[in-house]
């Protein structure tokens, strides 16, 4: 199958044979197609000969930011630092005139390119607005027209026909001023027309890029640990790619820094909470600011230095802590073992009921969200069962009343000494029992 050069929209079709033992089957498979770079400028606007030229070149399809190139055989207007960059800005100030073949390529962020002819045109007089800038849906627009040669005033119009329009929600006055809210988003062109006070007209394409408001996200930064790598991204969204950051008010953490492209990097070494403000920047000269914070903490540790004894045959139930690092924590046993019938949970809980008597060593480790560890070593004594209490004494010795009564009643199993108290019925008038 034949694959056009300009990268059209096209299903490549691959035949894949699947063979078992004796038997095949041919299977099609055909890959999603993939959107065509399109350099959606119709035309350059033409300029005049002596004044400042700026035209900015747009794109679509494919994954931006794009990369601008002349092609070879482009010739640009002789002049004043007449170039064209890789942001796809024609510009520089011609000193010749005359008509110039320019053939511009735009690259996509994966390599994907596609192309565009143009003939830029340097007159004598005509009009010296050559771009306008950009535009943000749903805030005032307000620029200005301008010509030279003829006679003034102007009186400016909107040619019918394609492109004919300006974007909705704009208008333009008769001298010049094209105002009002965009409603739109995208690239649309348009042709103007001056008339001077002889009659004398000079036309341009224009066009205007509306983009959605510039907003950025991410200023609530992931906390950092002293001593420890740090890196992090703020986001930006709507604008025109790319951005650009940079700080403007604050100090974030000591070795930590913001770089132009909104990473937050470097390695804090003291703790503390820091507020700084960053300010984003997109290539239509939207720019906007926001508050951001990091919090730096220090190294991880283990606060837990002991845990409590247990018996057999008894629920047993501990938590073993820690601070500092980046939380949650994931608690794992690395060494020893844990009295038998106990277990351990990611969250630092101890439970269970012991099953064997005897002192137990054991390794705890904590690990941070951030890759950090601390150890500690604990020692944990289990006791033997213990009999139950059972009271030995079965009967008590006959009184007299009015004559003085002592006697005793005694226990075997548990864990002496006891606490004796009655607990059903009452002793006879003038007998008290004690605790002993």
């Amino acid at each position: 199958m034949k694959r056009d050069s300009s990268h059209a929209r096209v299903l490549l079709p691959w035949t894949v044979v699947l063979i078992l033992c004796s038997a095949a089957i041919q299977l099609s498979v055909a890959w999603a197609p993939q959107p065509a770079i399109q350099v959606l400028n119709s035309a350059l606007p033409s300029g005049v000969n002596g004044s400042a030229y700026q035209a900015k070149l747009y794109a679509s399809g494919g994954a931006g930011p794009y990369t601008w190139a002349l092609l070879p055989g482009s010739v640009l207007p002789t002049g004043t630092l007449f170039q064209f960059s890789a942001g796809g800005v024609l510009s520089g100030t011609p000193t010749t005139t005359g008509s110039y073949s320019i053939v511009v390529q735009a690259t996509d962020a994966n390599g994907r390119q596609g192309s565009r002819s143009y003939t830029l045109t340097i007159s004598n007089s005509g009009i010296t607005t050559t771009s306008l800038p950009s535009g943000v849906k749903g805030i005032a627009y307000n620029a200005t027209l301008a010509a030279t040669g003829g006679a003034a005033p102007y009186s400016w119009t909107i040619v019918p026909g394609q492109p004919g329009k300006l974007p909705s929600g704009l208008s333009m006055t008769s001298s010049g001023v094209i105002s009002g809210t965009p409603g739109m988003v995208g690239y649309q062109e348009f042709m103007v027309r001056a008339t001077d006070s002889r009659g004398q007209r000079f036309s341009q394409t224009l066009g205007i890029n509306t983009v959605m408001p510039l907003t950025v996200s991410g200023s609530s930064l992931p906390m950092g640990t002293i001593g420890r790598s740090y890196k992090s991204a703020l986001g930006a969204s709507g604008g025109q790619a790319p951005y650009t950051w940079k700080l403007v008010a604050g100090t974030p953490p000591s070795i930590i820094g913001v770089d132009t492209t909104g990473t937050v990097s470097g390695t804090p070494t003291v703790t503390g909470s820091y507020g700084f403000t960053v300010q984003a920047s997109d290539a239509s000269v939207q720019q906007v600011q926001t508050p951001a914070s990091i919090a730096i903490t220090g190294l991880l540790s283990i606060t837990t230095t002991s845990l409590p004894s247990g018996k057999v045959g008894a629920l047993y139930s501990a938590n073993v802590a820690a601070n500092g690092g980046l939380a949650p924590y994931s608690w794992n046993l690395t060494g020893g073992m844990l009295p038998p019938g106990l277990t351990l949970t990611t969250l630092g809980g101890i439970s269970g009921t012991p099953a064997t008597a005897g002192p137990f060593s054991f390794t705890l480790q904590v690990a941070d969200s951030g890759g950090g560890t601390s150890s500690q070593t604990y020692t944990v004594s289990i006791a033997a069962a213990t009999a139950p209490v059972v009271i030995t004494t079965t009967s008590l010795p006959n009184g007299t009343a009015g004559t003085a009564y002592s006697s005793s009643v005694s226990a075997t199993g548990g864990t002496s000494p006891y606490t004796w108290a009655v607990s059903a019925g009452a002793l006879p008038a003038g007998l008290v029992l004690s605790s002993g």
